[in-house]
């Protein structure tokens, strides 16, 4: 079951970014050796997740900034998959852009 928050990551990133998404060749958004870290874990099937999911999710705040707020997928997930989503990003300490509003925007 953990493996699926790799899924659901990527499934996330290509609804919301479409063409953009790309982290099999993040050399341009992250440390070389951190691109290839993640190129070559999203190959192997069983890789070690929560790094895996760490490397996503760095790619996604790097390239797309204030954009990539994977804990609130339901726009492109189904609401059960965003909710485990958020849930696998909380256990994972992978939440740190979540700001919970409590009302409209100032």
């Amino acid at each position: 079951m953990a493996g699926k928050v790799i899924e659901l990551l990527n499934r996330y990133g290509d609804r919301e970014f479409g063409e953009e998404w790309w982290p099999l060749d993040a050399r341009a958004w992250m440390e070389p050796e951190k691109a290839i870290a993640l190129s070559a874990a999203l190959r192997t099937p069983g890789s070690d997740i929560p790094e895996t999911a760490a490397l996503i999710a760095e790619y996604g705040e790097t390239k797309f900034g204030t954009k990539w707020r994977p804990w609130e997928a339901e726009s492109v997930l189904e609401q059960a998959e965003a909710e485990a989503l958020a849930g696998f990003l909380s256990d994972l300490g992978l939440m740190s852009g979540y700001a919970p509003t409590t009302g409209p925007a100032a």
